[in-house]
């Protein structure tokens, strides 16, 4: 994720940044419309199937290989 690209990283407990990301979320077509464009191309190439599973298998792979 790139931070007010396709969506808001903001610190633990900052409610009040939090709040307002989504008011002007909610309030801007136009910001909701390009971030939302932008957060699912996101997920669909960097979280995909094709690319996440190979990923997990190689996890369990490693995993399983140090027991």
């Amino acid at each position: 994720m790139t931070h007010g690209e396709d969506g808001y990283l903001e610190a633990v407990g900052d409610i009040a940044l939090q709040s307002a990301r989504v008011i002007a979320l909610l309030s801007d077509a136009r910001l909701h419309e390009t971030m939302s464009k932008a957060a699912r191309h996101t997920a669909l190439t960097r979280f995909c199937t094709e690319h996440i599973i190979p990923l997990y298998e190689r996890y369990y792979e490693d995993v399983l290989s140090s027991q």
